[in-house]
């Protein structure tokens, strides 16, 4: 994903075009035209025998990856080389255990 995209769906088009089976629409599932990194977002998981919507952040707090002495996260990243994703640290595991599927419309030019 590039660092800014558009999220334009419905609620009726992302439970039809995702299958969702648990479909409690968010309420702050609204339009946006310059999603950012950071930025909440829809991100779509597994859940039970079928998948879900939740709204959550865009970025990857690596699992190993420590707080600093404010508690805070140092970093977090939000782009992912498909040639590394199942080898690289920072990607591997979450890759495995936890798929997600982020609805962005198109990236920005």
């Amino acid at each position: 994903m590039c660092g800014r995209c558009t999220h334009l769906l419905t609620w009726s088009q992302i439970v039809e075009l995702y299958r969702l089976t648990l479909p409690d629409e968010p309420k702050d599932l609204k339009p946006s035209y310059n999603v950012a990194p950071t930025h909440v977002m829809p991100i779509i998981r597994p859940a039970g025998n079928g998948r879900e919507l939740i709204m959550a952040g865009w970025g990857l707090v690596p699992f190993w990856l420590k707080p600093d002495q404010l508690g805070k996260q140092p970093y977090s990243t939000i782009n992912a080389r498909d040639d590394r994703i199942q080898t690289a640290p920072t990607y591997r595991e979450p890759f495995k255990k936890a798929p997600l599927l982020v609805p962005g419309d198109r990236g920005s030019l």
